[in-house]
């Protein structure tokens, strides 16, 4: 994953992209660069073994950086062709 914020990561455990464990080794990176952390993002750093929607709520408190189009078009340009293919064959 490239460029990574907290909108990318709720939005891609929305679509079931991420994983938990995405989010996860993502706050760590965060909590090791930063000296300050806002409220979720604090809260975060505490959530173990979260469900995906905890997760998503307490990402959806961190300000929004960029347009949601904008993730979402990076988000799926960086989904692996293999998985894309493994999704569109469940659907059929």
């Amino acid at each position: 994953m490239g460029n990574v914020t907290a909108q990318y990561l709720e939005l891609g455990l929305e679509l079931d992209i991420c994983s938990v464990e995405d989010v996860t080794k993502w706050v760590d990176r965060q909590a090791l660069s930063s000296s300050e952390l806002n409220g979720a993002l604090l809260e975060l750093t505490y959530l173990e073994n979260g469900s995906p929607l905890d997760v998503i709520s307490l990402l959806s408190r961190i300000p929004k950086e960029e347009e949601y189009i904008a993730v979402l078009v990076r988000l799926l340009g960086d989904i692996p062709e293999q998985k894309k293919m493994t999704k569109a064959s469940a659907r059929i």
